[in-house]
């Protein structure tokens, strides 16, 4: 191990101490070591500038620090929001993007998408060979696995009792995959590609419904992720998913540790304003749709894109995140058009700040001691 060298261990006033001591033998007729005497100042000025030079050569750098990681290989990544998993439980509903959820300790954290279907998991069991095992508690427990394909030395199919959501609704399960393999797997380059093939029905018990996932996360549960499927048609909310094996592959036996609902991806940050961008024809009455929960409870700003450039415009709230505006005079060459601002209602008038326009001037919001992602920023200027 490489051991640190403090080179800042000097003072000025050690600096100017050790050099008074020497004088004597180096310059015997220099008798005047008063401060009013010219080369006490010259020897003080030097003085500081060592202990200067010792501190920079002391001091590491965040730019010396990225060029010493190239050096060995390392390209750090910029700075992020932390991304994490959080667990809504069924009665809090459907939740849009960007609502936001408090952490016990008070860390503010913003859903990453629209959560899925509030729908409860009620049992999961393994049925083939005319037998059926309950493995509920297993998955409970994170340090067993269950291998839903392999019972009695036969095929065997998951069944994952379900309780909740409507017909069409978008169910999203997180499964838990062990990864404890002998070598490890080499990551995915496309989202399709898949070990083995699954075969995915739901089930009221009486008929079942042959479906497919939406999403998968998981590649066919070779790693841990979601699932999204559509409820069908004739989704009482109350039945079973029965996930099948049809083709095993040539891989390791599925092993699942947990299966979970209500998880959703979020991120540790709180969004002031919003810039989102639609294609609207040059109508009086032109609609967009805004999903999100800042643009449901927060401000909005509209600007219309002209050929003459950008106009503040009115706008007024419909049904369902749907907004209109009069947007007759606008650019009509099949490029965005219409830009949309959702402002934080209790920060929205902190996002407008004036200028004189002049070179090189700055702004400075008022933020509460946050910090702005760099690449998370967008200026609209109205130079009138």
């Amino acid at each position: 191990m490489l051991k640190s060298i403090t080179l800042d261990d000097q003072s000025f006033g050690e600096i100017m101490t050790r050099v008074m001591d020497r004088l004597p033998g180096l310059a015997p007729s220099w008798t005047d070591y008063n401060a009013h005497d010219p080369g006490i100042t010259i020897l003080e000025l030097l003085a500081w500038y060592k202990e200067m030079q010792q501190y920079h050569l002391n001091f590491v750098s965040d730019s010396l620090k990225r060029r010493l990681l190239a050096l060995a290989g390392i390209n750090p990544h910029k700075e992020q929001a932390a991304r994490c998993l959080v667990e809504l439980p069924p009665e809090a509903g459907y939740r849009a993007e960007l609502t936001r959820v408090e952490t016990e300790n008070g860390i503010c954290l913003e859903l990453d998408e629209d959560s899925a279907a509030p729908v409860k998991i009620k049992s999961a069991k393994l049925s083939g060979g005319g037998e059926s095992i309950d493995v509920t508690n297993l998955l409970a427990q994170p340090d067993i696995a269950v291998a839903p394909f392999s019972y009695g030395g036969e095929n065997t199919r998951l069944n994952i009792a379900l309780e909740g959501g409507a017909p069409g609704d978008m169910l999203r399960l997180w499964f838990e995959v062990s990864d404890d393999l002998a070598v490890k797997r080499n990551p995915f380059d496309d989202s399709q590609q898949r070990p083995r093939e699954l075969e995915y029905m739901f089930s009221d018990g009486r008929a079942a419904v042959v479906t497919m996932p939406m999403r998968d996360d998981t590649h066919g549960l070779s790693q841990s992720g979601f699932i999204e499927l559509a409820t069908p048609t004739g989704w009482s909310g109350d039945g079973t998913l029965i996930i099948a094996l049809t083709d095993a592959g040539c891989e390791e036996r599925v092993r699942i540790t947990g299966i979970v609902a209500g998880r959703c991806a979020a991120v540790q940050r709180e969004t002031r304003a919003r810039l989102s961008e639609h294609t609207v024809p040059p109508i009086d009455k032109a609609a967009a749709e805004l999903r999100d929960a800042l643009s449901a409870s927060g401000d909005l700003f509209a600007f219309l894109r002209t050929p003459d450039g950008l106009s503040y415009v009115e706008l007024t709230r419909g049904d369902e995140g749907v907004v209109y505006i009069d947007a007759r005079g606008a650019a009509d060459d099949g490029e965005p058009n219409l830009f949309i601002v959702s402002a934080d209602a209790l920060h929205s008038r902190d996002m407008l700040l004036p200028s004189s326009g002049l070179p090189g001037m700055s702004i400075q919001p008022e933020l509460g001691g946050r910090r702005v992602l760099r690449d998370a920023l967008t200026l609209i200027c109205d130079t009138r």
